[in-house]
């Protein structure tokens, strides 16, 4: 129950950020007084995939949430790597959303990857390398797309994007009961995050920005918070006996 209460403060907190950010006026000369949450944001993004990679090594019957989360944090990349070359395609500030983006692309894709192998049954040895091979390409692509023109008018990161993911959920399909409420929420949790990112709209990166520039920093904080609603919905079902109440506790 706390980490859904958690949940729901840190996206509230979030959105409520980003929608004040919007109405907050600013000069020129105040547009990058918040530059430090972009290397913020990328070490958020880290430490929360090897957090949840740690997990799943710790917890294998927590790979059914991993997925979900995996899968919304690739949706949140393809996003971020679409959005804003269309917005910003002569502005250098693109080149920080590219990293973000791709790095984002680089954690769905190896926690999403990772699970669907654990879920699939896989040995520990086929895991790492489908999930290293998969988070590495995605990183690179997606980072590489808002870098170099050509590769993003060919599509080509979003391409990966839902090819990555396509195969997380066959390779976990035969666990679809399981993998089934995650999904819904990762679903669920990844509209409103792309909805907020849109509205909130390019001003958030722009150099020529007239309110508060955030750098997608409150997104992040939805992403967090938002993946801890996603892990929530395995909670129950992964309980020790230990933990149940005595009337539900195998006989000995």
């Amino acid at each position: 129950m706390l980490r859904v209460w958690l949940a729901g403060v840190l996206v509230a907190v979030g959105a409520g950020a980003s929608l004040w950010s919007a109405q907050v006026p600013r000069t020129l000369a105040q547009t990058n007084d918040f530059l430090i949450l972009f290397p913020l944001g990328l070490l958020l993004v880290v430490i929360g995939g090897l957090a949840g990679l740690r997990r799943l090594l710790a917890r294998r019957q927590d790979a059914a949430a991993l997925l979900g989360v995996g899968l919304y944090l690739l949706g949140l990349a393809g996003a971020v790597s679409t959005a804003f070359p269309v917005w910003l395609p002569e502005d250098d500030t693109i080149l920080g959303s590219a990293v973000l983006a791709g790095l984002l692309a680089g954690v769905g894709a190896l926690l999403s990857l990772a699970s669907a192998e654990a879920l699939a049954g896989a040995s520990p040895a086929r895991r790492s390398t489908v999930a290293a091979v998969g988070g590495g390409l995605a990183w690179l692509v997606v980072t590489a797309g808002g870098l170099v023109a050509p590769l993003f008018q060919l599509h080509l990161p979003l391409a990966l994007i839902v090819l990555l993911g396509a195969v997380a959920v066959l390779r976990s399909w035969t666990q679809r009961q399981q993998i089934g409420r995650p999904l819904l929420v990762a679903l669920a949790g990844a509209v409103a995050t792309v909805a907020l990112l849109l509205l909130r709209g390019p001003d958030d990166w722009a150099s020529a920005s007239r309110s508060l520039k955030l750098y997608s920093f409150p997104i992040l904080v939805i992403a967090v918070g938002t993946s801890l609603a996603i892990l929530s919905t395995t909670a129950r079902r992964t309980r020790s006996p230990s933990a149940a109440p005595p009337w539900l506790r195998p006989s000995r």
